[in-house]
Formats: C-alpha cells, structure tokens, sequence
C-alpha cells in the first residue's frame, strides 16, 4: 500500500513539475513581446531554474529576470 502511494505521489509531482514548465512558457513569451514593446531598443527574459530550495523543500523552481 505504502509503495502505490509513493508511486502516486511522484507521478502527481512529475505532472505539476510538466504543468508548471508548460505555463511559465508561455507567460515568458508573452513577457518578451510586451517588455519589447514597452522598451524600445530592450529586451527582457524571464528565466526558470530548477533547483531545490532548503527552506522550501516542496518547491523545484527558481525564477529569474533578465533585462537587456
């Protein structure tokens, strides 16, 4: 019993890890286009990290901003 949870558990992590991945995309493309046009001549970037953070061991993700 103990073994289906944990199977359960890291394929609800797996999925939420691909979700979380699938929309940052997104949104990191929709920052470039409108950062673009808000600065002309710049450029802006919204980057992911995966790293676990020892204060919040639940979260995998990292998230940095970049401007040029």
């Amino acid at each position: 019993m103990l073994q289906k949870i944990m199977e359960l558990i890291s394929v609800l992590d797996q999925r939420k890890d691909e979700s979380i991945e699938r929309t940052f995309k997104g949104v990191a493309r929709h920052f470039r286009e409108v950062f673009s046009e808000l600065v002309q001549g710049g450029h802006g970037y919204l980057v992911m990290m995966k790293k676990k953070v020892p204060l919040a061991p639940a979260c995998s993700f990292l998230f940095r901003l970049e401007l040029f």
